[in-house]
């Protein structure tokens, strides 16, 4: 908690900057006067959540492409569900 927490006043609001003591710690950065999303190191959060993360299945929310990975072997099976044909019965 020695670390310098930076909190700058705007004409709109306010600014918060964070940055921790490691040597690979990034820049931590709020703006709490508007909708911005946060950066870390540079780079603004993304919100967007996999469906599927992990070692051996992947996707992404709402793509229909599901990335399957064998574990010892490495071999992938890409199945992308936006190509089934639908039928009604």
């Amino acid at each position: 908690m020695d670390n310098p927490l930076a909190l700058r006043q705007i004409i709109a609001g306010y600014f918060l900057t964070y940055k921790g003591c490691g040597k690979d710690a990034q820049e931590i950065y709020l703006n709490c006067s508007n909708n911005e999303y946060p950066m870390v190191g540079g780079e603004h959060v993304s919100y967007d959540c996999p469906a599927f993360d992990s070692p051996w299945l992947q996707g992404a929310h709402g793509s229909g492409i599901v990335t399957l990975i064998v574990p010892i072997s490495g071999k992938k099976l890409v199945l992308d569900f936006n190509k089934i044909e639908r039928r009604e019965a």
